[in-house]
């Protein structure tokens, strides 16, 4: 016989519906969560797949890593061969290699196919031909002591103290212009007295102050020549007035004249004395002359003005050469 609790079956009753509605509940919650993911990420960017750019994938295809093993021994395929097997005295055998810069010198020379022998090998023997093999190909070095250095050299840079020197450029020099004044150019002419050994005299000579008249007019300021430009002119200079002296002897039209000068010492005080210079006379000498006929000359004039008595010495300049051609 079955008794049934009334109440019992309603509570029952109530529970199971309640359950199943917040079951409903929590299933609807779920669709509309998935619903909300499928919103964010969007049905048409499936394949983008941008919340996986940050993921990196692993490359486990063979072949790719053989080409990369293949590129870091690049420079031990270039000087070595392919690798053999070499049966060695104690029985064992070997993957040796055969150095190709040994054997083109007529030296064969079996190294152990290791990349680290290899190495070695080069830095002792073909060190510089190894680096110039690097810079053609545009190769990093694997010799240990380039490697130590690719190492330590951005360490040694970082730990320099930087400087502000790469930021600095050099500011064209600008002429400094000195406003005249009256003391200003008197002290420049002290200046230039002393530092260049000059007589004080030498801000009177003529020639000093022509050449500040020409330095005044100067509109652009004026270039000084420097001494070896100084030098060429001087020299220039004197060709032409030898030159110009050449000219004036050699002509055709010159006349001979025998000039006599006298010079003597005037008393003008009792502590002073003045010396005195005088053309005492000239002959014109008209055929060619030696040295009688200008003792004649001289004996004509000296006596003319009654000096004759005290004529002791007598000097003269002549033309030795004109002499000599005239008496020959």
């Amino acid at each position: 016989m079955l008794l049934w609790d009334l109440d019992a079956l309603d509570v029952a009753d109530n529970t199971s519906s309640a359950a199943h509605s917040n079951f409903e509940e929590d299933r609807d919650m779920m669709d509309d969560g998935i619903a909300g993911c499928e919103d964010r990420v969007g049905t048409s960017d499936h394949d983008s797949h941008e919340w996986l750019d940050d993921v990196v994938i692993q490359d486990t295809n063979v072949e790719t890593i053989m080409v990369q093993r293949e590129e870091k021994t690049l420079d031990v395929g270039a000087f070595f061969s392919k690798p053999y097997s070499l049966k060695a005295k104690d029985g064992k055998t070997h993957n040796v290699r055969d150095c190709q810069p040994c054997k083109k010198c007529g030296c064969a020379c079996q190294i152990v196919s290791d990349a680290s022998m290899c190495h070695r090998h080069i830095a002792f023997l073909h060190i510089d031909a190894y680096r110039k093999w690097c810079k053609d190909n545009n190769f990093t070095s694997m010799l240990a002591s380039d490697v130590k250095e690719q190492k330590t050299a951005p360490v040694i840079a970082s730990a320099q103290q930087t400087t502000i020197d790469g930021h600095l450029t050099e500011l064209p020099e600008t002429p400094v212009v000195i406003p005249y004044s009256v003391t200003t150019f008197r002290e420049a002419t002290i200046e230039w007295l002393i530092s260049t050994g000059q007589p004080i005299q030498a801000v009177n000579h003529s020639s000093f102050k022509k050449m500040i008249d020409i330095a005044a007019r100067a509109t652009h300021g004026v270039i000084v020549p420097n001494r070896k430009a100084t030098c060429h002119e001087i020299m220039d200079s004197f060709k032409k007035q030898m030159s110009k002296l050449k000219e004036c002897l050699n002509a055709s039209n010159v006349d001979g004249y025998f000039t006599v000068t006298g010079h003597w010492i005037k008393e003008m005080a009792t502590t002073a004395w003045e010396l005195q210079c005088a053309v005492l006379g000239f002959t014109q000498l008209n055929n060619a002359h030696n040295g009688q006929q200008l003792g004649q000359a001289l004996f004509k004039i000296v006596d003319h003005v009654d000096i004759a008595h005290k004529v002791g010495y007598t000097s003269g300049k002549m033309n030795i050469a004109y002499m000599d051609k005239s008496t020959s």
